[in-house]
């Protein structure tokens, strides 16, 4: 069976490509698409897709949009069941 092994240097490529991105973008682009994010989701009847595919577009990072829900939301805690 062949084991698969991470090529060390992969983890430093995709961190620099990530920097290199941040460099590039519009930070107040991202800023503002992300706001717009925590606006529709305040709301209980908005589709977020639009505003996710907003900020995709603004070159913000899936850890951005998720922290700005969490920020909204909260983070999900499963009920402990005994």
């Amino acid at each position: 069976m062949e084991i698969f092994t991470l090529d060390p240097g992969a983890s430093r490529r995709v961190l620099d490509k990530l920097a290199q991105v941040k460099t590039r973008r519009s930070e107040a682009d991202v800023q503002g698409t992300l706001a717009k994010l925590g606006a529709a989701a305040a709301k209980d009847d908005e589709n977020l897709m639009p505003y996710l595919i907003d900020c995709c577009h603004a070159y913000a990072t899936v850890g951005e949009m998720v922290q700005c829900l969490k920020n909204l939301w909260g983070e999900f805690q499963e009920p402990v069941r005994l």
